[in-house]
């Protein structure tokens, strides 16, 4: 099985394991968490189809943008403070969030 093949399947698993799951609500962090997670994985998805056509620059600049998602999820969970995570509940863009 090549690395592709061995990225899908981890990807197959993870949304199954997403979409059985039980999820209770865990407030709007968890949420926004969630959220990024999301597009991460669709990015990555996306990454793939351009790395299998060999569109390497545009692979890499999707995958800077997949890595921009989880970093800003851990950030969410981790280290935002409570008042960042209200403001990001109702932001258009994380980019207006304002860093105190």
């Amino acid at each position: 099985m090549d690395l592709f093949e061995q990225s899908m399947t981890m990807v197959n698993e993870l949304n199954q394991e997403l979409s059985q799951s039980e999820f209770v609500d865990g407030g709007l962090r968890l949420d926004l968490v969630y959220q990024c997670c999301d597009i991460s994985i669709e990015h990555r998805l996306a990454v793939k189809i351009l790395l299998e056509t060999e569109l390497f620059i545009s692979a890499l600049a999707l995958f800077r943008t997949q890595f921009e998602s989880l970093v800003r999820a851990y950030w969410i969970l981790f280290a935002a403070t409570d008042e960042q995570v209200c403001e990001l509940g109702v932001l258009d863009s994380i980019e207006q969030l304002t860093l105190k």
